[in-house]
């Protein structure tokens, strides 16, 4: 029965320690104004469910409730977009023609932003993934 007990407090402290880490609910107004700007910007017809505030680097996450996702860095600039059927308005106009000519018609399910690699990885809902460098020059296809 111990064992029992010590097993059972351990595993509701992990819980607890995992449920800290995923982040801390906050008020929209709380966003960096960059973060703020790119919601009312891009997302004006979509309703937000929730924003949370990653506690181990200061990340915010913005959850809609038709399921998309945009997550931010501290400073309010947007690092990923997740959902089904992307708007690419605010991506570089090189990279929204490159799509239009190369792959119009299909949807943009993922959109990821690594300042340290100098790259934006678009992902298609058909599978197809693809790199461009922050400037909207085509880089190179990743299936």
């Amino acid at each position: 029965m111990k064992h029992f007990l010590v097993l059972a407090l351990s595993m509701a402290a992990l819980c607890g320690i995992a449920m800290a880490a995923r982040g801390t609910a906050i008020e929209f107004g709380q966003l960096p104004q960059k973060a703020q700007t790119f919601i009312t910007d891009n997302y004006s017809n979509a309703d937000v469910a929730s924003v949370t505030k990653e506690q181990d680097d200061n990340d915010y996450d913005v959850f809609f409730t038709n399921g998309a996702k945009v997550e931010f860095d501290r400073n309010g600039e947007w690092d990923s977009v997740k959902g089904n059927g992307i708007s690419v308005a605010f991506a570089p106009k090189a990279i929204q023609n490159y799509l239009n000519e190369k792959h119009a018609g299909v949807k943009v399910v993922e959109i990821d932003r690594d300042f340290r690699e100098k790259e934006i990885e678009f992902k298609l809902a058909d599978g197809i993934e693809i790199e461009f460098d922050l400037n909207g020059n085509f880089k190179r296809y990743d299936r």
